[in-house]
């Protein structure tokens, strides 16, 4: 099967590479690891290439691109290719989409003999879904293959990965990275910029490179929170307010979600500084404002510091009031302005 545009994971790939070439799949896949690293992606590729007409004839390791199944599968009209994702203003993927999505997938196979399913952000299943996909794990039609995605494994039973050949995902390298950014037309200097703010995740990655603004704003949130440790409560109030606006309650949980992991990274990138490693931190264009932050803290405040973001963060998950959780960290800034 071909990479495409994927990078990295390269056990993986070369995983299911033998496994189209040799023809011999387990029925249920989990593609597990950080979001926006490709696991959707090639999980396409890899149902592609099960489904081309081509393949049992070549014993190929990729698609053909150009039977009437993979042209059909390009076009999101091939009939034995069945996709279940979770729908944007949705917090789980409800019973009756896997109940839907099953019915689909136990119709007869129309242009091979194999079917391939996905369901992408399986982790968001709740019980019900869950132990209703169980029975198609168990006893999946014919020659038939399910592919799970999941962010985060934690969240499945193990009910549903005991019964899945487990294939898990890491971050990509930061040179990995570079070199793709390059590979559609980023200039050297800023892909060296872009790759350690994606956070070896090339998804995000390519987001910042298409989206100039999206990096533009990253980048000056980074530099008000560098500056917010020199400000008074007041300012630290405001900032919280006029950050969190008159956004939904959803919209405010993710917004302070993604600002306590960015003032995270911040901190780590004091330990790595403090600890003479400049050349791993993230936010490497901010180096000199960060270089002056550090002098600001001892190892153990850092450490402290690094403790409440992550219980901040562990108590927004449980859905307790976003700006009341920013104003309650930002109130520990204080000993330190």
């Amino acid at each position: 099967m071909g990479k495409g545009t994927f990078i990295g994971n390269n056990q993986v790939v070369e995983f299911l590479k033998r496994a189209v070439r040799d023809q011999f799949f387990v029925h249920a896949y989990l593609f597990a690891g950080p979001s926006k690293i490709g696991k959707f992606s090639l999980a396409k590729d890899f149902a592609k290439s099960v489904l081309c007409q081509n393949i049992n004839r070549t014993r190929a390791n990729k698609f053909c691109g150009k039977c009437d199944g993979c042209l059909q599968f390009d076009k999101g009209l091939h009939a034995d290719f069945h996709l279940l994702q979770k729908d944007d203003d949705k917090k789980n993927i409800p019973i009756e989409a896997i109940r839907s999505f099953q019915e689909k997938f136990y119709r007869t196979s129309l242009l091979t003999d194999r079917k391939v399913g996905i369901i992408d952000t399986a982790d968001t299943l709740n019980i019900e879904g869950a132990n209703a996909l169980l029975k198609t794990l168990e006893e999946p039609p014919g020659k038939s293959i399910i592919i799970l995605i999941s962010d985060n494994l934690d969240s499945l039973p193990s009910t549903v990965i005991s019964r899945c050949q487990v294939l898990p995902f890491t971050i990509v390298s930061r040179s990995e990275i570079v070199a793709m950014l390059e590979d559609i037309g980023c200039s050297r200097s800023t892909a060296n910029t872009i790759s350690p703010l994606s956070l070896g995740r090339p998804g995000i990655a390519v987001e910042f490179y298409k989206n100039s603004n999206k990096l533009e704003r990253y980048t000056k949130a980074v530099r008000e929170l560098i500056k917010i440790y020199d400000n008074s409560i007041a300012e630290k109030f405001s900032f919280i307010q006029h950050f969190l606006g008159s956004r939904k309650y959803q919209e405010k949980l993710e917004g302070a979600t993604e600002l306590l992991s960015q003032i995270s990274i911040i901190i780590r990138d004091c330990v790595l500084i403090k600890s003479e490693l400049e050349k791993q931190i993230v936010n490497i264009s901010e180096l000199s404002a960060l270089k002056k932050l550090s002098l600001v803290f001892t190892y153990s405040d850092l450490i402290s510091q690094q403790k409440k973001v992550q219980s901040i963060k562990d108590k927004l998950v449980n859905n307790i009031n976003p700006q009341l959780a920013l104003e309650n960290y930002f109130l520990t800034m204080k000993a330190y302005a």
